[in-house]
Parts: C-alpha cells; structure tokens; sequence
C-alpha cells in the first residue's frame, strides 16, 4: 500500500520538493476542456490503484469497481505513472490528482494530471516547471538553483469551481540571513486557464496541503504543524481566502497520535481520521478513529471538531487509513496492510450497530489501494 498521506491526500511532514526549468509563463492558457461525457460513471464507483513505489512501474494500475467489489476496469496502466492515488472530482465526471514522471523538459519535470473514467482525453494539469517559475516570477529561489529533490510535488486534491489544489515546496530565505530552506505550500491551479495562485505566502518551517474542499462548509481544510511541528492539526480557510486572513483551527489533537489525514462524510457532519498506533513508532502502524464536526460557536460557518476521536478500528498488528465515504454516509472506505505484505480495500457499513460491521472488496499481495469513492450516486 502507499503510503498512506492523503491531505487529506498528504503529510504533515516535510513535503518533497518539486522540479524545476524554464517554463511558459504560467498565466498562458492551456487547451480549453473537451467536452466532458453525458453522465457520471456508473455503476463502477470505487477507484483504487496498485504502484510498488520507488520510481517508474509498469505495472502501475488506476482503475475502477463496483461498490461491492466487482466489475474492474482499467483506466490507465504503467508507462510514466509514479502516483495511483487518483480521485473523483466533484460532479463525478473527472478522475485526477495523479503523478506522471518526466513529462517536460529536462526528463525529471513531473506533473499533475486528469483523465475521463473511460481512460481518454487525459490532460496535464500544472507541471512542476510550471510551480517553479510561479515561484521564481514571485521573487523566490529556483528550486534549481536550491539544488534539492527534483521531480516531487506534495499531492494534489480537488477544490471548488473549476479548481485543483496543489501541495510544493517553496525556497524560502533564513531570519538569519544566511542560507534558505524548503516549506510546503498551498496552491491553487485554474483548470481551463491554467494559472496559478498560492494559498498564504507567509515564511516559516511549518508545511501544509494540498488540502481538500469541504463542499458542505464551503472551506478548504488543510493539514498545517505551524501550531505544533511534526504533529499537526486541520486548518480550514474560505475558497478564495489566498491571504489566510480568516484562518481557523478545525481540531486540537496535540495530545493525540500523529494524524496523516482525514476524510469527511458528504453531510458535513462526521470525519475518519487516521492517526499513529498509540505506542507503536511513528508511521508504523496507524489506526481509525470517528470524529463528530459542528459549527464552531465563536466563529460561525467555520467547522470544528465536537469532543474526542472515537476509535473505529485499532488492530495494532496492521496499518489502517480511512479513504471517502459513499454519497449517503452510509459506508466508509478504507485500507488495511498486514505486516505479511497483505493488503485489503474495506468497506465498513456505517448503518450497523457499532463497531460496525465490514466487508473485503478486495486484497492482494502486490500494492493495492483504494483512493477514493465517487461522490454523484449513479442512476438506479
């Protein structure tokens, strides 16, 4: 399995730098759409993918399935693919958010991508040439010129209206004066034009993003450690809000295990969390806890968590991460790896008595992972 970072697609950790060379200008628009097919897909509404990890893969999987596991198909297979974790977007009509390997010029110029259920009219979204001379025409350190970890961005994500949310790293210079370091940011890319826009342009050591869109708060929700380093919180901030000035803190974990991320069900009302093991390595193991959302009373329409985490699967032998949730809530997907090299996608009915009971859609010993459920229910 992957890890298992989905900030709501990525860590709380470092995130990877990105590369770099010279680019268009990022304001250049791209090829309009094309026309996008009649009706969301049915009734295969679970992607996963399969990726060893570790660079290029040709048998690196994104496809397809039923809910309950059957049905398979194919979108895309090997060639450049470098990340499998792709996703629904919003009107179900889009799989994107995935990573393809040497795209542009020189080879290690990576990029974000989308593509229709079927496996056609693929398009780049934002190369990482493209982020990097955003940076660059923003009076920031090439991260060529930084000399560090060509070829990886922090995730992407879906946002709202015609958006995609982009995690990089930015070139920042030392208080001190001598010397840089690398963050990661928050940014924004416009899909029929393709430019860009950066989320909160402020120096420090903390990173956060990509973030995800919480369509029934109308927020985006980003994971951030700028309160507390390496162990962080979620951040939730209006759409159009790049200067954070209406920033507001959605949990208080710090006395919780790490959290890798976070999956809120359609209702607004409830979010899986995954977080570390207690007692075990951080990263080793993690577990899935239930968290209730409300309204925040001194801030109203801003989310905030309601009480404490309630721990919804803890088997301290295996890795356990909460994916999406099925458009009525009532079921939530999720992976589990065995430490045996078993790996399992799970469908938990969240409409039985808790525990909940649980289904096995799928396992293999090859890298498998689920990654994300359509939000539009198909047509009966």
């Amino acid at each position: 399995m992957r890890k298992h970072w989905k900030w709501l697609g990525a860590g709380l950790t470092a995130l990877v730098v990105l590369a770099l060379a010279s680019a268009m200008p990022t304001s250049e628009a791209k090829k309009p759409d094309p026309k996008p097919p009649p009706e969301p897909p049915a009734p295969r509404v679970i992607c996963f993918g399969q990726w060893k990890g570790g660079g290029l893969d040709p048998t690196a999987l994104i496809c397809t399935m039923d809910a309950n596991g059957d049905n398979s198909f194919t979108v895309l297979q090997g060639g450049t693919l470098v990340s499998t974790s792709a996703s629904w977007s919003p009107d179900g009509l889009w799989l994107g958010c995935y990573e393809r390997e040497g795209v542009g010029e020189p080879p290690y110029d990576n990029a974000i991508f989308r593509v229709w259920p079927d496996g056609t009219h693929e398009q780049m979204v934002v190369s990482y040439t493209e982020i990097d001379a955003y940076n660059v025409g923003h009076d920031k350190m090439s991260l060529y010129d930084y000399g560090s970890g060509f070829g990886y961005l922090g995730g992407a994500a879906w946002g709202p209206d015609g958006y995609m949310l982009i995690g990089a790293n930015v070139v920042y210079p030392r208080s001190s004066g001598q010397g840089y370091y690398l963050a990661g940011r928050m940014f924004r890319v416009h899909l029929e034009s393709g430019v860009i826009e950066q989320y909160m342009d402020n120096p420090g050591t903390y990173s956060e993003g990509p973030g995800s869109y919480w369509q029934p708060w109308n927020k985006i929700v980003f994971g951030s450690d700028r309160n507390s380093i390496f162990f962080g919180d979620l951040f939730s901030l209006d759409p159009d809000d790049l200067e954070g000035n209406g920033l507001h803190q959605v949990t208080y974990l710090a006395e919780w295990p790490k959290m890798y991320g976070a999956a809120l069900n359609r209702a607004g009302t409830e979010m899986a969390l995954t977080m570390d093991t207690p007692g075990s390595p951080v990263g080793a193991n993690t577990d899935l806890y239930l968290l209730l959302v409300g309204q925040d009373p001194d801030h109203p329409g801003h989310p905030i968590q309601l009480g404490a985490p309630i721990l919804l699967r803890g088997d301290p032998e295996c890795q356990e991460n909460a994916v999406a949730w099925s458009p009525d809530d009532s079921q939530l997907l999720m992976n589990r790896s065995w430490p045996d090299g078993l790996k399992q996608i799970v469908v938990i009915d969240m409409t039985t008595e808790f525990p909940h009971s649980e289904t096995i859609l799928a396992q293999s010993r090859k890298s498998l992972h689920a990654s994300d459920w359509c939000p539009v229910a198909p047509e009966p």
